[in-house]
């Protein structure tokens, strides 16, 4: 093994089941999707896969124990990438949050700040959507899917085959980050910096689900949704937005699309990448 492939293989080993929501990973097609696996999923194994691997961003239960940021060059150019980086870098910083940073061969770059206790997934989510509405880089896609979110940690191939997660962060440093994670004071601080976006955030969520509300209670939808059930938990899973005169809470809302999750496997088509 070559000097690079071990470093590769060192960063997988010591980092992916560290930011994994579940000790589960997937791996990608040649279309460089992610999709769910036929028969029981894969555990996350030290040794590095020899294919493209990305870890679910979500615990069983749907909450998270890393936030995971993707910086992606699909959504903007290089220099604002690398530009977006530094500015959650420095923000994350001031609020007192220690992080772990890698960039692929595409040019896009992840930040994955670990948790010392886990967030409900609609709170992590709150969180990467308010960060995702100031830095048009950052896509908030592995945050907004509670069965099928995932992302791949430092050392895993890419999807294109054509080179690795490279970690920026030394490995060191970053095993220590990763092991002793981030107090809920300083998630806290996060919340407070961004309380505007999230503001904002949630305004748009609200106005969302009342339109939504208004289509679904139309009489001559009513009987379409009711039949289509499965395509409304799609949404919810996809969105997050819920009908809250079925669901009183999200909590309720995420465990049907969980439980529907386990008996169907037709219910999420689509992936998204990490």
């Amino acid at each position: 093994m070559s000097v690079e492939a071990s470093v590769h293989a060192q960063a997988w080993a010591s980092l992916a089941s560290l930011i994994a929501g579940a000790p589960v990973m997937r791996f990608a097609t040649r279309a460089g999707k992610y999709p769910r696996p036929r028969l029981v999923p894969p555990r996350i194994t030290r040794s590095l896969p020899n294919r493209a691997a990305a870890v679910m961003v979500h615990g069983s239960d749907g909450s998270v124990q890393t936030l995971c940021l993707d910086l992606d060059t699909s959504k903007a150019l290089q220099g604002v990438v690398d530009a977006d980086a530094a500015a959650i870098s420095a923000l994350v910083t001031s609020c007192g949050l220690r992080f772990v940073a890698d960039h692929s061969p595409s040019g896009g770059r992840h930040i994955y700040i670990p948790l010392v206790e886990r967030l409900a997934a609609e709170d992590a989510r709150e969180l990467v959507e308010a960060l995702a509405s100031r830095f048009p880089s950052l896509d908030p896609g592995p945050h907004q899917n509670i069965t099928d979110g995932c992302i791949r940690p430092p050392g895993s191939w890419h999807k294109s085959m054509t080179g690795h997660q490279v970690l920026d962060t030394p490995l060191h440093e970053a095993y220590d980050i990763m092991r002793l994670r981030n107090p809920a004071t300083a998630v806290a601080a996060l919340r407070r910096a961004l309380a505007a976006s999230i503001r904002q955030v949630r305004t748009r969520k609200d106005a969302r689900t009342t339109a939504g509300l208004t289509v679904a209670t139309t009489p001559r939808t009513t009987g379409l949704l009711s039949a289509r059930g499965t395509s409304v938990l799609r949404k919810v899973a996809r969105t997050g937005i819920y009908d809250t005169a079925r669901y009183k809470s999200a909590s309720e809302a995420r465990m049907a699309v969980l439980s529907t999750s386990l008996t169907s496997r037709s219910l999420f088509p689509k992936f998204r990448n990490a």
